[in-house]
């Protein structure tokens, strides 16, 4: 660790000029600078959760490099890292002074280090801080993606190419709250298991952060970014700081590069959704957009703009839906299966959807605006939110995910990605609805079978003698003419299903599960942090949040009264999908 310069303090006075107050200067210590040498892959800093939050600035000769805040504080609960490869061998500076911003986190009653203190703690080391303990943590999810330290919220940028998956998300790799937004970078084989890439995309300055957006691969290399016969991959997103931008890959998503020309579109609003459109070989932006004058609670002033490219560089605008709030999405299926029957279904970031005809310049709905998941819900509002889907899946599947709000208090990372889904389209009793089911890969996790013989099911409980820390349950209930309420307790939770009304109730939240033929049908996928109910087929969908989670799921499945049958229970425990990560 290099020798610490003398830092400076600045400011003694109000900006009235009057005298400083003690209240003014208890947090008035100002800034400190050190010389770092970049001689390993990371610099680890120390974080407090409950620290107020300080600027964090890497500079080489004058030039800003990487800034971002944080709530530093000693002793560290976790220490976030920042990739200096980059700069290997090189003295770079480091900065550090107090964030006085009007959201600056102020910290919540813990005792405040110097900044001489948190600067001199900060070092270079070359590997992540604890690395043998990622996915270990008592509240790490067994099969959901979480990043391995720090926060995430939307999905980003999903793609498959070249054998993988391609996870981007929204991330703050240096404190568990929403702030300093990255593209953080993630691959799997098979939707399931995860492996943590670097950083695909920083912000570009203070001001200026990659906010949400989708991928794609330009297989026909209509951008001209393909190179050595490789197509590229191009993200699309929005920079708060330019309006909507392009960045491509040439080395199969291993680096980045933004397009000379950004931004490709300037508005009022956020969100890109790219894709390409076959019929009339044009690519397609879906964006959220907002009119002049928006007031959030008038749908009519915002909405999502649809544009068109032949190369991803310059863009036509030729139409716009009222109504719609961020992260739109736009795909096609077929209903019942049936590739004659074709429909598209339009979604944003609540998950709220129509179903109808895409032209390639409008979208023309042919159903009502339709609920989304339901479940449990939080401060923010529902428990997922910002759902995506895969571009260019390899079985011509619709896959989606979302970010799932679920804050993990004091541990190093916080919120998740729910768990992918395959959407299709069935024509139930009240129309055509969008449905999801789990994909079939969390079968690779199952260690456990229990098959439950079909009989009664009494007011006694059921099941009480098995537990743990993952579940996929499958499961039919046949409801006699009489039937009060069913039971199922999952930890120290319990979901009680009401025949007459169709209603399961839930912790902070409840779900509409249709009866077919007399029969309820669940599929239940329980992790450490959250229980995920898919009800008749998926036509029904839900994510909760468990009220006291962590350890091992005891589980309970009862009658309160009435005339119950159990056709179907199968319950399989699940293992860590980190195993050997």
């Amino acid at each position: 660790m290099a020798a610490l310069s003398a830092g400076s303090a600045l400011m003694c006075s109000s900006s009235s000029g009057r005298p400083l107050s003690s209240a003014d200067t208890s947090y008035i210590v100002q800034l400190e600078k050190r010389e770092l040498r970049a001689d390993k892959k990371f610099v680890l800093f120390p974080i407090n959760n409950k620290a107020r939050s300080r600027r964090v600035r890497l500079m080489k000769n004058g030039r800003l490099l990487r800034s971002f805040t944080a709530s530093l504080g000693l002793p560290a609960q976790w220490w976030a890292h920042l990739d200096i490869s980059a700069w290997h061998d090189q003295t770079l500076m480091l900065s550090l002074e107090n964030d006085n911003s009007p959201n600056a986190i102020k910290g919540r009653g813990t005792s405040e280090s110097g900044n001489a203190e948190l600067i001199a703690a900060v070092y270079t080391s070359a590997e992540i801080w604890s690395p043998e303990s990622v996915y270990k943590e008592p509240l790490r999810p067994e099969f959901h993606f979480t990043p391995r330290r720090g926060w995430n919220n939307d999905p980003n940028g999903l793609m498959y190419y070249a054998g993988q998956y391609h996870l981007f998300f929204q991330h703050n790799p240096y404190g568990v709250r929403w702030g300093n937004m990255h593209w953080g970078h993630a691959v799997s084989t098979d939707l399931v298991h995860w492996k943590e890439l670097p950083i695909a995309l920083y912000p570009r300055g203070e001001e200026d952060f990659p906010f949400s957006g989708s991928g794609i691969v330009d297989h026909e290399n209509c951008s001209g970014w393909g190179k050595n016969g490789r197509p590229p991959m191009v993200l699309a997103f929005t920079s708060t700081g330019r309006g909507e931008c392009m960045a491509y890959s040439q080395d199969d998503g291993v680096t980045w590069k933004e397009f000379e020309g950004n931004p490709v579109i300037k508005h009022s609003g956020r969100d890109p959704r790219l894709f390409w459109y076959a019929q009339i070989k044009q690519w397609i932006i879906a964006v959220y957009s907002e009119r002049p004058g928006r007031d959030d609670s008038v749908p009519e002033c915002y909405g999502i703009s649809f544009y068109s490219s032949e190369d991803l560089k310059s863009w036509q605008k030729h139409s716009w839906i009222e109504g719609y709030y961020e992260c739109p999405d736009l795909f096609a299926l077929p209903t019942d299966g049936d590739s004659n029957r074709i429909r598209w279904v339009l979604t944003c970031a609540s998950g709220y959807y129509q179903i109808g005809e895409f032209d390639g310049s409008r979208f023309t709905p042919e159903s009502p605006r339709l609920p989304g998941p339901a479940g449990g819900k939080t401060e923010l509002g529902p428990a997922a939110y910002a759902a995506q889907t895969f571009s260019n899946h390899p079985d011509g599947h619709r896959v989606q995910i979302a970010w799932g709000l679920v804050d993990t208090a004091d541990l190093p990372f916080s919120q998740l990605i729910t768990f992918p889904t395959v959407l299709s389209l069935r024509t139930t009793p009240e129309g055509v609805r969008l449905c999801r089911e789990p994909v079939d890969a969390i079968q690779s996790l199952r260690t456990h079978t229990y098959d439950i013989h079909a009989g009664p099911l009494t007011t006694s409980p059921l099941l009480s003698d098995l537990k743990s820390e993952a579940w996929d349950i499958e499961s039919v209930i046949r409801v006699g003419g009489v039937a009060f309420q069913i039971l199922v307790r999952i930890g120290d939770d319990d979901y009680v299903y009401q025949p007459v009304s169709q209603m399961l109730t839930g912790p902070k939240g409840a779900m509409s599960i249709p009866l077919n033929d007399g029969r309820l049908k669940l599929r239940i996928l329980v992790d450490r942090t959250t229980v995920t109910i898919f009800g008749d087929r998926g036509q029904a969908y839900g994510i909760f949040i468990r009220g006291n989670p962590g350890g091992l799921a005891s589980l309970e499945l009862r009658t309160m009264w009435g005339e119950v049958y159990i056709e179907k229970l199968i319950l399989h425990s699940l293992c860590s999908a980190w195993d050997g990560s």
